[in-house]
């Protein structure tokens, strides 16, 4: 049996190169494969695309597979990745979204253990999956996201391609008209966004929802705004809760009262003085350093987990202890008020009829 550290790890990427792909979720697990290829034997495969810069998962034996770790991402995917990956006993999910794939119609394989970018995607997967393994890996800030003590002479940043309605048709136009404010509407290289942050007071951004109830499980612009001394203003939705506390390093908006949220946002550029008081603690949470102590129990706890599973022959369901379902007289008022509360979103157009 190979030892456990030196069980190579495979992460799985739908394609390196085609631009579909690439977003910020393809760069966190490209991230992490990087940083474990350091101390272990790691390697990126494609499985949708064929590249020449990497193996495809069909030419990669599947003996050589079977004896390390395989980890996926794309919770999108799920369903495809099981069926191919049917018979190999030691898959991860590197979930970076709550219950987003199940929503989607996609199962995750219970023996599957889910590794969670934030505490906000375990905490969810705790009550919708009990039974899971839900050991959680935060991601890692990138070398430059740092105050270089640079002028700041962009009062709000905005990145609008992702954004709400309320932003970018409401808000944007109420700050830009009082304060200097740089919209962008393109995708931008990191390092360039991250000199942006260095030159910007407040950077401005929306946690979206991809579908009903469903948010970005971590956000690491946000996250880079505070290691680059910008004061982020947000929703504070979803995965933002991990590293968000307003008013202290960031400020939280989103009343639903545009006149309060502009009135913020010029407040914190007004008051800003070169740096987030969070900077620091951003930086050593989330730094290579603090990385490698988690992970380091995160590999222990998931050989200890699939050693267990073998040992005893299956999926995790067979001695999982589930919750009990709802009492009989709670289940016709909790049906009436998903349908009148799903009802009441399409009549407002939050929902698509």
């Amino acid at each position: 049996m190979t030892a456990h550290n030196e069980r190579k790890h495979w992460f799985l990427q739908p394609s390196l190169e085609d631009s579909f792909y690439i977003c910020g979720g393809w760069q966190i697990f490209n991230r992490a494969a990087d940083l474990i290829g350091k101390i272990r034997e790691a390697e990126v495969i494609t499985y949708r695309e064929r590249e020449t810069g990497a193996r495809h998962l069909d030419d990669v034996p599947r003996e050589e597979l079977a004896k390390g770790i395989l980890w996926v991402t794309w919770q999108s995917h799920v369903t495809e990745l099981s069926r191919r990956l049917e018979g190999f006993e030691h898959v991860v999910l590197y979930a970076q979204n709550i219950d987003f794939g199940a929503t989607a119609g996609q199962i995750t394989p219970t023996a599957w253990p889910i590794v969670c970018l934030s505490r906000y995607i375990a905490a969810d997967y705790a009550i919708r999956e009990p039974w899971r393994h839900l050991p959680v890996l935060p991601p890692v800030l990138h070398p430059a996201a740092r105050n270089t003590g640079s002028a700041r002479d962009i009062d709000v940043l905005v990145h609008k391609r992702k954004n709400v309605p309320y932003v970018r048709n409401e808000l944007i136009d109420a700050v830009a008209s009082r304060c200097n404010t740089e919209v962008l509407d393109r995708w931008i290289d990191q390092k360039e966004f991250l000199g942006l942050l260095g030159r910007s007071k407040v950077y401005l951004y929306w946690n979206h929802q991809f579908m009903e109830g469903i948010y970005e499980g971590f956000g690491m612009q946000p996250l880079e705004a505070i290691a680059c001394g910008a004061f982020p203003v947000s929703n504070a939705y979803g995965g933002l809760g991990d590293y968000l506390e307003a008013p202290w390093n960031s400020l939280k908006i989103g009343t639903w009262n545009l006149d309060f949220d502009v009135h913020q946002i010029l407040g914190a550029v007004r008051d800003h003085d070169g740096a987030n008081p969070g900077e620091k603690t951003a930086q050593e949470q989330y730094s290579e350093e603090r990385f490698y102590e988690r992970y380091a129990s995160l590999e222990a706890s998931l050989f200890d987990y699939f050693d267990f599973l073998d040992a005893h022959g299956g999926a995790p369901q067979t001695f999982a202890v589930k919750p009990p379902p709802p009492p009989l007289h709670r289940r016709p008022y909790e049906w009436l008020y998903r349908t009148s509360r799903r009802a009441y979103k399409r009549w407002r157009g939050i929902l698509p009829r």
